[in-house]
């Protein structure tokens, strides 16, 4: 009587289940995962098809942003305290009707969302940023 040998296991090892195991999870944490969406500037951009509304400079309140944080106002400079009256009595005034925000290339971010927020608040409604200069 022979004598059979048992098989040897093997190292091998299929793939596939491993693959639809991820792929499932994959799914899975997508459909159960929940997206934030948080809110930014609402902007309201030009028609291409009008033409471009060119209000006249003595109408434009220009506020220049250094790089280092500088804050002018019709080369005027201006303290962090004295921002936010000196648009307020501006716009109150109705003398300017826009404001154009000139900032440096380096200039930090959150700076920059600062003096926009003061605009805002202050009741103006039209707002240019030209950066670079």
């Amino acid at each position: 009587m022979r004598i059979g040998r048992r098989s040897e296991a093997t190292s091998e090892m299929s793939f596939s289940t491993i693959s639809d195991i991820a792929f499932l999870l994959i799914i899975f944490f997508m459909v159960t995962s929940s997206f934030i969406v948080s809110e930014g500037f609402h902007l309201v951009l030009p028609d291409k098809s009008q033409k471009p509304v060119i209000t006249p400079r003595n109408q434009v309140l220009v506020l220049s942003l250094t790089d280092k944080g500088i804050v002018s106002a019709d080369d005027r400079k201006l303290s962090d305290q004295e921002i936010e009256p000196f648009l307020s009595k501006t716009y109150l005034a109705g003398l300017k009707k826009s404001v154009l925000l000139q900032t440096g290339e380096e200039t930090p971010y959150g700076r920059v969302v600062k003096i926009i927020e003061l605009v805002k608040a202050a009741g103006f409604s039209a707002l240019s940023l030209r950066m670079g200069q």
